[in-house]
């Protein structure tokens, strides 16, 4: 991204910034069904080729952090202060690093999927990121905080997301543990150092959203105060 991209993203409110930067990290993580498709089959270069992409999308999440963190205004900017944007900016971008850790796991070893794992690795990879997906939505409403005259009304809006975030991460965690119980049943059948790789697995997809919740739940605590 070129300096003048920069300047053009900082120009925009402290809101704006937080949306366009979860966008990055937003794309970083929808790639990961492609890539354990790809996973799934085998087919190795594809799924390098996604990798990369990820890879690509967590330096611009890095890059626009550090960005905007030096180009942020010192005095209060709508209705977030400065620091709380850098932190949210900072759990954003920890999203996208362990999107990237998966795969970094994953291509490492050339991990396979046991077809008795995959069945249930799926549901859980897509709901995790269906709770990175409702973070990014609830990311882009916030806008309507400061364009909006019914600030009551969108309020309430917010906290309906948020209670729907944390449906999503509570499913995602019952999802986790019926992956870990799939796994138990293979660990006399499979490779001990593979059966802690893949424990690893759905410890870090069951991460995203983990931490996608962990920022709804920051964000409301700093809209609520």
């Amino acid at each position: 991204m070129t300096s003048q991209s920069v300047d053009n993203f900082v120009a925009h409110t402290a809101l704006q910034y937080l949306a366009k930067h979860m966008y990055i990290v937003y794309a970083a993580t929808q790639l990961l069904l492609d890539f354990f498709t790809d996973v799934l089959y085998k087919n190795w270069s594809d799924a390098e080729e996604k990798r990369e992409t990820i890879k690509t999308f967590t330096q611009q999440a890095h890059f626009l952090q550090q960005a905007v963190g030096v180009k942020l205004p010192k005095e209060r900017w709508a209705i977030v202060e400065r620091t709380d944007v850098i932190t949210l900016l900072q759990m954003q971008t920890r999203i996208a690093n362990k999107a990237k850790a998966i795969t970094g796991l994953v291509m490492g070893r050339k991990m396979e999927l046991p077809p008795m794992v995959a069945i249930d690795f799926f549901p859980l990879l897509n709901q995790s990121l269906a709770a990175v997906q409702q973070t990014y939505l609830l990311i882009n409403h916030l806008n309507d905080l400061n364009s909006s005259p019914a600030r009551k009304e969108v309020k309430e809006q917010l906290a309906l997301m948020i209670a729907q975030l944390d449906v999503l991460e509570n499913a995602t965690d019952q999802m986790q543990i019926q992956a870990r119980n799939a796994l138990l049943a293979l660990e006399a059948a499979w490779p001990p150092i593979e059966v802690l790789a893949l424990y690893k697995l759905l410890e870090w997809t069951g991460d995203l959203a983990d931490r996608a919740h962990e920022l709804g739940g920051r964000l409301i605590s700093i809209l609520t105060h």
